[in-house]
């Protein structure tokens, strides 16, 4: 019996085991517990993937955001100004970002975007600035500046416009010589925008 007495002990410590199994496998609690990645709303989306002040040099710390309508698009733009928008209200960046229902619809908004961006009319007027030529993590990318002067300084309006799978982000600004935001802070912007909406993805 006492032989007998390990094996009967293993027999129950199975059973109880092959129970427990039983239990965690069928109980949808368990089941439900981080076997799937929980997919991200929209605001959560927003939030990973729109520049901050902390993208920015430090003069441009006046911030403005909202909603904004683009057709089948849940869409937000944020506005940062480097300098007192009441007196110099073209010293600004802003980046919009839309998430589409699916692919086909972003494609189709990401092509529409580009054509409000750098409208074809006047595509000669824009420039390919070599420090703006950048794919990053993005499935297409477009961007070029129009040379324009305001209050007689120079200035490049840039437009970039990004397809991110089931999303599409404009950056857009006013890049200014020997002052914020110059084309090489521009370019900096360009690249953390870039992981933000890269970490934005869908799960």
């Amino acid at each position: 019996m006492r032989k007998a007495l390990p094996w009967i002990l293993s027999g129950i410590a199975l059973v109880v085991l092959v129970g427990i199994l039983t239990i965690t496998v069928s109980d949808p609690r368990i089941r439900s517990l981080d076997l799937r990645p929980v997919p991200r709303s929209s605001q959560e989306r927003f939030a990973i993937g729109m520049m901050d002040a902390t993208d920015l040099p430090a003069s441009y710390n006046i911030r403005q955001g909202k909603p904004i309508d683009i057709p089948s698009a849940a869409a937000r733009v944020v506005v940062y100004f480097g300098a007192d928008p009441r007196s110099q209200p073209w010293v600004n960046v802003s980046q919009t970002m839309a998430i589409y229902p699916n692919q086909e619809a972003s494609r189709a908004g990401y092509e529409a975007a580009v054509v409000e961006a750098i409208p074809p009319q006047y595509a000669d007027a824009w420039l390919q600035v070599p420090e703006l030529q950048f794919q990053g993590h993005a499935d297409e990318i477009t961007a070029a500046c129009l040379p324009t002067q305001i209050n007689d300084l120079p200035v490049q309006s840039c437009s970039i416009v990004a397809l991110y799978n089931d999303s599409v982000m404009t950056l857009w600004g006013n890049v200014f010589e020997g002052r914020p935001i110059t084309m090489g802070q521009f370019r900096r912007l360009l690249e953390r925008v870039d992981r933000r909406m890269t970490n934005a993805l869908p799960r």
